[in-house]
């Protein structure tokens, strides 16, 4: 991915830290990101009230996702520039809301709705972000309780561990793991590779992980499983693969002994040359629910239900319809066992992070209550 530095230009006086801007712009392009700081603190030793400085600063922590020191940066050259390009305003108040600085982002990106008339293409996507950012300012004013209980260090370590799952015994996870790449990752432009790794437990504790290995494991990128209630099957996703049919496809196997079978791709109607990811078994240990981005949806991805008819077949996938799906992304289902209840993400609904609680009906899915709880967030810019 490259970076283009600085996002927003600014006509300035001529000044001495000028030339270790550029510097700092070159060495972003070639995404030597220490270096860039390095010289972008020696222009602020020249001259601190240079806006690019802090432009390209928060373009920075903006591709290294630390929206916070992002915002503070953009918030500066605001401050700097007195009456910027309006899409800074825009830029600066969705890092914002990335953080939890809902105050915040709601003023700034209200600002940039007054000032920025002729960026009307992103005007649908700041209006959504204030009324989640409204929404969120409103959860929080009664938040919930709860204990946070670290699995330890034979679950997690210093890289992601993300989107796991339990057996219906509770004696057994699979997670994902996002590692750096090694000599045994074959897609050739991943910087990561995503592995399964299972760990069980012992009189009460969790036991040191260990991946999945071979056949499961296969040097591409695997990830966002789910178990059959009977622990008879594993489902996930593989990416990237040269045999795969789309970008992501969702593959199973099945439990022999102690090890899993080769893995099979679901195959044709399931997958397709899009997206298809984040797979959850109802109960029933046939209804299988995952996030597509297909067409035929509602949105960029969708939630969509097959069937299980034999072993490795499936049926034409359903998509739930508008009372799940909306124009936004709706993905990350997970199906509770009364077969009645699925939680999921979404970020078409105005609720920020929320994961909406439904109940399926006869007459389909219902919203019956949806609330988010936090904790506020104190920024020192």
């Amino acid at each position: 991915m490259s970076v283009i530095a600085p996002m927003i230009t600014t006509a300035q006086k001529p000044s001495k830290a000028a030339a270790l801007c550029t510097k700092a712009g070159q060495a972003m392009q070639a995404q030597d990101f220490d270096k860039a700081i390095t010289y972008l603190n020696q222009a602020r030793a020249k001259d601190p009230n240079y806006p690019d400085i802090y432009i390209m600063k928060g373009d920075i922590y903006n591709f290294q996702l630390r929206s916070d020191s992002a915002m503070c940066n953009y918030q500066r050259a605001i401050d700097l520039i007195g009456d910027p390009d309006p899409m800074l305003y825009y830029i600066a108040g969705n890092e914002g809301a990335k953080c939890g600085a809902y105050e915040y982002a709601l003023n700034t990106l209200q600002i940039f709705l007054q000032k920025g008339i002729q960026y009307s293409d992103v005007h649908p996507d700041a209006q959504k972000t204030i009324a989640n950012c409204r929404f969120a300012i409103e959860a929080m004013k009664n938040p919930r309780s709860f204990e946070l209980v670290n699995l330890g260090s034979g679950i997690n370590s210093e890289w992601d561990e993300y989107l796991a799952a339990i057996t219906a015994d509770d004696e057994q996870i699979v997670f994902t793991v996002k590692r750096p790449r090694d000599n045994g990752t074959v897609c050739a432009f991943c910087l990561n590779e995503e592995d399964l790794y299972a760990s069980r437990k012992v009189s009460g504790d969790w036991q040191p992980r260990e991946p999945l290995g071979a056949p499961v494991k296969s040097g591409y990128n695997e990830g966002a499983q789910c178990i059959s209630p009977d622990g008879k099957y594993l489902l996930y996703t593989m990416c990237d693969a040269d045999f795969g049919m789309g970008s992501c496809d969702l593959y199973w196997a099945k439990r022999i002994g102690d090890r899993w079978s080769r893995p099979r791709n679901f195959g044709a109607p399931v997958n397709t040359q899009a997206w298809e990811s984040q797979p959850t078994m109802a109960a029933d240990g046939m209804t299988v629910y995952f996030a597509s981005s297909r067409s035929g949806g509602y949105g960029g991805m969708d939630i969509w239900k097959t069937t299980m008819t034999a072993e490795g077949e499936f049926s034409i996938p359903e998509n739930l319809g508008p009372a799940v799906n909306t124009p936004g992304d709706d993905a990350a289902p997970f199906i509770h066992t009364d077969g009645r209840t699925l939680y999921f993400a979404s970020n078409g609904r105005g609720y920020g992070r929320l994961r909406p609680l439904l109940h399926n009906h006869p007459t389909g899915w219902q919203l019956e209550r949806a609330q988010k709880h936090g904790l506020s967030h104190q920024f020192a810019c």
